[in-house]
């Protein structure tokens, strides 16, 4: 049986809509609109707006979440449930959730919605709790802003951090065929790099290296990781100062951003 849903007399179903517009972008999730972040020592606001997970389009009116008091890494997320049914009065299949882990910032679940998948959570922001209150707050929202033929990244991790063992990526190295890394040093000078990974392997041993220059003082600050599945692993730091010809140990490389591309 074919299904004509956009010839005439035909149902246009939303499973069938949510597919075409997931192809239309590329299959990219994000905001097309508005959504800016409002935060208060209690509360976050998302306002109005409107976004897309999976090829579904949704309009936000306005929420407000209130801020957990338990200590702990949190991400504010959109999380689709599909396994949940809808009526014609309720959306019963969205809603706006705080999500945690201890130790470390949790992964979004994101199943592909559009082959049986069930669960997709769009990351709006993230922070800590602890018994000073909010910590590290960070707006990580994604947005959708291109033509439909630009080849585009998926954010597979975003913070600020040395502590490359605090790192989960959302997804699996082995699914990009490009990774990219930003980073910055202690002296606050940013870089990337592009890192090619056609075989798609699931493990590549990475280098950072970024170059300090102020008056007579001259060095260069390194780090050695391996990318590992969803995960970093350091092997090693160096800096030199050629000035003086020392060397020293400091872990003075920060992350910032990671990028896959399909």
């Amino acid at each position: 049986m074919v299904k004509g849903h956009t010839y005439g007399e035909q149902l246009f179903e939303s499973k069938a809509f949510r597919h075409f517009v997931n192809m239309f972008l590329n299959k990219e999730s994000g905001i097309t609109r508005g959504c800016e972040l409002a935060q208060t020592s209690n509360s976050i606001e998302v306002e109005a707006g409107f976004f897309v997970i999976e090829g579904g389009l949704l309009e936000n009116t306005g929420t407000t979440m209130t801020i957990p008091s338990e200590a702990g890494y949190y991400k504010l997320v959109y999380e689709i449930d599909l396994s949940k049914t809808n009526t014609q009065a309720e959306f019963n299949q969205g809603n706006f959730k705080f999500i945690k882990s201890i130790g470390g910032y949790p992964a979004s679940i994101q199943e592909d919605l559009d082959n049986e998948g069930n669960i997709y959570q769009l990351a709006f922001c993230q922070f800590r709790i602890t018994e000073l209150g909010v910590q590290d707050f960070l707006d990580i929202r994604e947005f959708i802003d291109y033509g439909i033929y630009v080849r585009k990244p998926r954010l597979l991790w975003k913070g600020n951090t040395n502590d490359v063992a605090t790192i989960t990526l959302t997804d699996n190295i082995s699914n990009y065929t490009k990774l990219k890394i930003y980073f910055r040093d202690n002296d606050n000078q940013k870089s990337s790099i592009e890192i090619d990974n056609s075989d798609k392997l699931n493990q590549i041993n990475v280098s950072l290296s970024n170059f300090y220059n102020s008056g007579e003082w001259f060095n260069v600050k390194m780090r050695s990781l391996i990318l590992s599945a969803n995960k970093i692993n350091a092997v090693g730091r160096a800096n030199y100062e050629f000035s003086n010809n020392q060397t020293t140990y400091n872990n003075n490389i920060f992350i910032t951003k990671i990028e896959g591309y399909k």
